[in-house]
């Protein structure tokens, strides 16, 4: 009888190992490498791009070794959204996902997604601020990333890699955001090692493009899902992994995929696809010049400046440029398929689109740096120092979040450099 109840005791001692393993596993199963801040005090090692005046020598390079004017406007905005999202990266490299500067709080919800695309954002803005504080807070944002939610498979001779965090789904988009925070740094900082997260990351983008060239969305859990977010993020990946590792398969699986959604899309209606889409048809144009990519593209534009406020309308001077009677932060995506369709406009020389979309992005530009607390605004905050740089959800709702500082700064920086230099990108 004391046997039977020792055995028995140690069965139940194994089931209840057991169970608690299944419930901590996610939070323990292997992640990516741990990597170190590497330490800097001047900006010689950086491979910024070129500031000065255009020149022939320089027709048709991509970000990252263009060059580009400065503009004093945008990029004193890049510049207090990067302190702002500094001062707001903790020490182990999570962001302040909301800031309350009413009530001067900091809410405990998060989203992965929106970290992702804020360390990318956070690169952009660092490449041209080239302020230390800005490269360490993005390298802090992206290494927690790696280390905390990074998971890596064996796919055949090749590595996988995915970005979940906890217990919620792999969004693919996520893992796009990643790797476009991990390129977007590498091209500028030659002493970070993130080639063995870009190649697993590239892995599972490219196997994520479906025979029929449609993107899948999810990885392992809701599979057959459709996300109007995800394909653009991925695709738009796909381009900067072709332009940043030159292996052609990732320009192959951009092609099948636009070529779906050139008729998924086909319309040309603004949707969740248009920011992130637009751009990956720019880069794709410049290999493929498919007629078919302009094309959507213009729709797009033209369907995404509809219903803009306009100055001559009866309205508040600080909704112009906006959409809507109490117009958003999210009209920075609003105006990004436009920003990058007048560049892809400018390259061909087609004067006409040109000329129908440049009014309305600086509009756009100017009613966002106008959202943008400054310094002056700060002031009726309980903790100035915590709101400059941050951008509302809008004049009426005060409270910050990091992707509207995300999607904001990146159209600004993108009106800085495209209407400064024909040929940048």
């Amino acid at each position: 009888m004391h046997r039977s109840r020792k055995l028995a005791l140690i069965a139940i001692v194994l089931v209840a190992v057991l169970i608690s393993v299944t419930l901590v596993y996610p939070y323990f199963r292997p992640r990516g490498d741990t990597h170190e801040l590497i330490p800097t005090y001047d900006t010689e090692r950086f491979a910024f791009p070129e500031i000065g005046v255009h020149s022939e020598e320089h027709d048709g390079i991509l970000p990252g070794s263009g060059i580009y004017l400065e503009n004093e406007s945008y990029l004193e905005s890049l510049q207090m959204a990067g302190d702002y999202l500094s001062l707001h990266t903790r020490s182990t490299g999570k962001y302040h996902y909301e800031y309350d500067p009413v009530e001067d709080i900091v809410p405990s919800t998060y989203n992965i997604v929106r970290h992702a695309g804020t360390a990318y954002s956070m690169a952009v803005v660092f490449k041209y601020t080239r302020d230390l504080e800005h490269y360490n807070a993005t390298v802090l944002a992206i290494n927690w990333m790696i280390h905390e939610t990074m998971e890596y498979e064996k796919v055949g001779e090749r590595e996988l890699a995915y970005i979940k965090y906890k217990h919620e789904d792999a969004k693919v988009g996520t893992s796009a955001l990643g790797v476009m925070a991990l390129i977007e740094l590498s091209e500028v900082d030659p002493e970070v090692d993130y080639e063995r997260e870009i190649d697993a990351l590239g892995e599972l983008l490219f196997r994520m493009v479906k025979d029929n060239g449609q993107m899948q969305c999810y990885y392992k859990t809701r599979e057959d899902d459709h996300n109007d977010y995800y394909p653009g993020e991925s695709m738009l990946a796909l381009a900067r992994l072709y332009r940043y590792t030159g292996e052609q398969r990732y320009l192959e699986g951009l092609e099948k995929s636009l070529d779906f959604y050139v008729d998924y899309y086909g319309e040309g209606e603004y949707t969740s696809f248009t920011p992130w889409g637009t751009e990956a048809m720019l880069y794709a144009y410049d290999e493929l010049e498919k007629p078919e990519y302009l094309d959507l593209c213009h729709r797009m534009a033209r369907a995404c400046l509809r219903g803009q406020n306009n100055d001559w309308e009866d309205i508040d001077p600080l909704h112009v440029g906006g959409w809507g009677s109490d117009p958003r932060s999210s009209s920075a995506s609003r105006v990004e398929g436009p920003v990058d369709t007048y560049l892809l406009a400018k390259r061909i020389g087609n004067d006409t689109m040109v000329s129908e979309l440049e009014e309305g992005i600086i509009k756009a530009g100017k009613f966002l740096m106008n959202l943008q607390y400054d310094h002056d605004d700060a002031q009726e905050f309980p903790d100035p120092e915590s709101t400059v740089g941050g951008i509302p959800f809008s004049h009426s709702e005060k409270t910050i979040r990091i992707d509207n500082v995300q999607h904001s700064v990146v159209v600004l920086a993108k009106l800085m450099v495209y209407r400064s230099s024909d040929n940048y990108f």
